[in-house]
């Protein structure tokens, strides 16, 4: 019942388009994702706090990258900033494969919990930095932490043959979504993330 109010509400803003993507967030409950002490926030649409100075992510925030993503259901996708796990289950709920990295090993383990208490096989949360802790080339990667125009350039290399990048990208003082597919870069929405750490 709160998952398909808090729809209603992405889909006014026209945070959802798709069927699949709505379908998605109706099935994965963010209460899952958030704390103890944030459960009652847990469906509305502004980010929590999650511990180690990060967040999960509002929920328009997630619908809107994710219907940007154009996730097809053979796709293999690499999320990196995975923070407790809720963009990972959406993506399962849309790929054939979703892996996670996450550098804070803090938020590796609760990812993984939560992954296990939602009930999917098809996630992997890894702990590592960014790209260099996964092998192999994506359909699609989706970065959940802000990044530099150079390291999301870079992101693309890891794609097979029309693949899709989309991240939060640093300009000047503030971030914009961009994404990259068919050898074009597209801007989007301004947004407010936690910055890429290094190791």
């Amino acid at each position: 019942m709160e998952c398909e109010k808090l729809v209603n509400r992405l889909k006014a803003r026209d945070a959802i388009n798709s069927k699949e993507v709505r379908e998605a967030f109706l099935l994965v409950d963010r209460a899952i994702f958030v704390p103890d002490k944030y459960k009652m926030s847990a469906y509305e649409d502004r980010p929590l706090p999650i511990g180690q100075d990060s967040t999960i992510s509002a929920p328009h925030i997630v619908a809107m990258n994710t219907e940007l993503l154009e996730v097809e259901p053979e796709n293999r996708v690499v999320e990196v900033g995975s923070g407790s796990g809720y963009q990972a289950a959406i993506l399962a709920e849309l790929a054939g494969e979703v892996i996670g990295v996450e550098i804070n090993r803090d938020l590796v383990e609760n990812s993984r919990k939560n992954i296990a208490e939602a009930g999917y096989e098809n996630v992997e949360i890894v702990h590592g930095n960014g790209l260099d802790a996964v092998d192999g080339e994506f359909d699609r990667i989706i970065f959940s932490c802000g990044i530099s125009l150079k390291r999301f350039k870079g992101a693309r290399e890891r794609l097979k043959d029309d693949g899709v990048v989309v991240a939060p990208v640093k300009e000047e003082g503030y971030q914009i979504v961009k994404k990259y597919s068919d050898g074009e870069i597209t801007e989007h929405s301004r947004v407010v993330f936690v910055e890429y750490q290094e190791e």
